[in-house]
């Protein structure tokens, strides 16, 4: 949380500036009565000890989904990508009705509102995988085929391009599972806009 809170609330603002936040490890859902919670987890955070019943100060050392959109909406260009469980699940819950799009604008592409997450699926996810020969992967199916998706590339990519080859990718002797990414809009959203890589 700290690292979000020395981005957002403590460097100058710029809105030229483009923002790629990539979580990967453990992501945590709590059902609480009828309704449900997404968190991140972090390295330092309290273990867990009823899964059941999840007490308040355990979770209170997790990044709640809500806080963390709360934040990164500081930003003109963001984008959260989530390698763990449960993040397509809370960003669901989340963002229901929470987007704003902006019809076209007189400001720039590289000017206007973009803000987008991407996970690495909707419940839970593979950490790591036995590849063809036997082994056990270095990275998760989703990092790997981001990785496939950038080492392939010549030039820049945009967003919706990275998005829609992660969909389509299909098994390798590198990657047996591919993942199936989700991805949603938050925040301010200004047209035309675009977020290179």
């Amino acid at each position: 949380q700290k690292v979000i809170d020395d981005i957002v609330y403590r460097e100058v603002a710029n809105p030229y500036n483009q923002y790629v936040i990539y979580f990967a490890g453990h992501g945590f859902w709590a059902q609480r009565g009828s309704v449900g919670y997404g968190y991140i987890v972090p390295s330092d955070a309290h273990q867990i000890k009823d899964l059941k019943f999840t007490e308040t100060t355990e979770l209170q050392s997790y990044i709640d989904y809500e806080t963390l959109f709360n934040n990164l909406r500081q930003l003109n260009k963001v984008v959260l990508i989530t390698d763990v469980c449960f993040g397509g699940t809370a960003f669901n819950s989340i963002l229901q009705s929470n987007v704003s799009v902006n019809p076209k604008s007189e400001r720039t592409k590289v000017l206007n509102p973009y803000k987008k997450i991407l996970a690495s699926g909707v419940t839970e996810v593979d950490d790591f995988v036995r590849l063809m020969d036997g082994s056990i992967s270095k990275h998760s199916p989703f990092a790997q085929a981001i990785l496939n998706v950038l080492e392939k590339q010549k030039t820049s990519i945009s967003f919706e391009s990275l998005f829609s080859l992660l969909k389509d990718a299909v098994p390798s002797s590198a990657n047996p599972k591919p993942p199936t990414p989700v991805s949603r809009d938050f925040g301010s959203i200004t047209e035309p806009n675009e977020f290179i890589f």
